[in-house]
């Protein structure tokens, strides 16, 4: 069953197909509203041709497979999309949702740079391996920015060992005095 506020929200994008730039923010205490009108927000998705920036900000309780290929069938068509900042905000994210949504970006030829923030969700340090894995097969992709939560700041040594986990990924650390958060910067 389609959500019909995010179905009527897409109809009117179907509408901007010489937009190029959006930021759309949807629901972010309603996960489940969101998950209802995944159908309709790609189908709206593929028609916006001209899109080069997105700024998109949405709940889920669960990333599942078919939630993925909904995403991922509307994003491919944004042949033109260079930047892409997502705010997901996991009620409980799992390695199974990173693993699903990993994949949403596979086909995306034209994206250089991507943003992402798992809102509250703490991602451990193999999920975040994954989704770098994951995210180096996106062949246009350049910078690859993640931001992660820490339950304090971390001391400059406690950072290196941070980033040595990744091995020989070109990574950068910084930290943000909000909220506890670090932003990792990939070099893919």
């Amino acid at each position: 069953m389609e959500n019909p506020i995010i179905k009527h929200i897409s109809f009117g994008l179907k509408n901007l197909t010489c937009l190029k730039n959006l930021t759309l923010s949807l629901f972010p205490q309603a996960p489940e509203s969101v998950e209802y009108g995944a159908e309709s927000l790609s189908e709206a998705f593929r028609e916006m041709k001209s899109l080069q920036k997105l700024d998109l900000h949405f709940s889920v309780v669960k990333f599942t497979k078919e939630y993925q290929d909904k995403l991922s069938s509307g994003f491919k068509d944004l042949k033109m999309l260079k930047h892409l900042n997502l705010f997901l905000n996991f009620k409980k994210v799992s390695e199974k949702d990173v693993e699903n949504f990993s994949l949403v970006f596979e086909n995306m030829k034209a994206l250089d740079v991507l943003k992402l923030s798992f809102g509250k969700s703490r991602l451990n340090k193999k999920m975040i391996r994954k989704l770098y894995e994951n995210l180096k097969r996106v062949s246009s992709l350049k910078h690859f920015f993640l931001e992660v939560r820490f339950k304090k700041e971390l001391k400059e040594t406690e950072k290196k060992k941070f980033i040595s986990k990744f091995g020989d990924v070109k990574v950068e650390l910084k930290y943000s005095i909000y909220y506890g958060n670090g932003h990792l910067h990939f070099y893919l």
